[in-house]
């Protein structure tokens, strides 16, 4: 069985007193990680860089949310790095990210003059959370998921999981298994029983 390795997003924010294109973002992709950083020695190395097919985000999309008019992102394995001035983008490229998890749509959000916002992500996802989907119809090619969240300026939203309408309240639980978020206060789901009893069971070896 081969090994799976996920890849970083990294935002930060910088301030340049004369950026010629601050409504830019910058995105620049490092190919190479030290081998010290990796989690285990399972994992197989080539030209420096872990080979396998890594699970996380692949790509995003962006149309008409906030300061955005139409962005595409790719990201790679290794770590990612998003920066730019303040007010290029960076934040609404996060709020992409959580309106795609299931998080709660917002009609302020939609940019101004336009009918509707569009955000949609691809994720590379492990096969067991394939086989999963799948049973219930999702549409998974290649071992990638999209999932697209349109909200209209009106505050009507859609949902879609593989080319199948949804809900966000579904997206939202499945939002673990797709990505992991470090932010401010994310330490908080450590209170959380349902997260205590998943890594207790996970220490113990149990599945349901």
């Amino acid at each position: 069985m081969g090994c799976e390795r996920h890849h970083f997003l990294l935002v930060i924010e910088l301030s340049f007193e004369k950026l010629r294109n601050a409504s830019k973002l910058f995105i620049s992709n490092l190919q190479f990680l030290p081998t010290d950083s990796l989690p285990n020695s399972n994992f197989r190395l080539k030209g420096g860089v872990v080979s396998e097919r890594f699970l996380g985000l692949e790509e995003i999309t962006i149309r008409n949310l906030g300061v955005i008019e139409s962005a595409h992102i790719e990201f790679t394995s290794g770590l990612n790095v998003l920066t730019g001035e303040t007010g290029a983008g960076k934040t609404m490229v996060l709020t992409a990210l959580s309106l795609i998890l299931g998080g709660k749509s917002d009609a302020d959000r939609v940019r101004t003059g336009a009918e509707r916002m569009i955000v949609a992500g691809r994720f590379s996802i492990s096969q067991e959370l394939q086989s999963a989907l799948e049973e219930n119809g999702t549409e998974i090619e290649d071992g990638s998921l999209l999932v697209s969240r349109t909200v209209t300026a009106d505050g009507k939203s859609r949902v879609q999981l593989g080319g199948i309408a949804t809900t966000s309240t579904r997206i939202a639980e499945l939002a673990g298994d797709l990505v992991e978020v470090h932010a401010q206060s994310s330490t908080n789901r450590l209170t959380k029983p349902t997260f205590v009893r998943a890594a207790l069971d996970l220490f113990g070896k149990h599945q349901n």
